[in-house]
């Protein structure tokens, strides 16, 4: 089930997609029972939201911000997944393997030269 909850466009998203989504009035009735959230926009509705507005029941919810809006508030938290778009989900794996390719990038470069 896909609900949807946006202060500035329920009224024009309900008439578009009718049938496939629920779009609900209030942010609560959103997050309620969700185990996914996207947040899609950096409107104040979202901005404001805390750990609490989060407990909906499921063991884990993954959150999945956009803007990155809230990762002062969310990152880390028991019972909450974290992901912000377009950064990564495990900086230190991924700063070793960015060193590992430059290593081998210039050990190759230098096998070049010596020839």
């Amino acid at each position: 089930t896909v609900v949807a909850y946006d202060p500035l466009a329920n009224e024009m998203a309900r008439q578009f997609v009718a049938g496939a989504v629920t779009v609900v009035d209030t942010i609560a009735d959103c997050l309620a029972g969700a185990e996914i959230v996207l947040i899609t926009t950096p409107d104040v509705a979202f901005t404001d939201l805390s750990v609490q507005d989060f407990n909906t029941g499921a063991e884990e919810v993954t959150i999945v911000d956009f803007w990155r809006i809230l990762k002062g508030k969310l990152s880390g938290q028991p019972g909450i997944r974290y992901v912000a778009v377009g950064r990564s989900t495990d900086d230190d794996a991924n700063q070793a393997r960015l060193q590992n390719l430059e290593l081998s990038r210039r050990q190759a470069a230098a096998a070049i030269t010596d020839r």
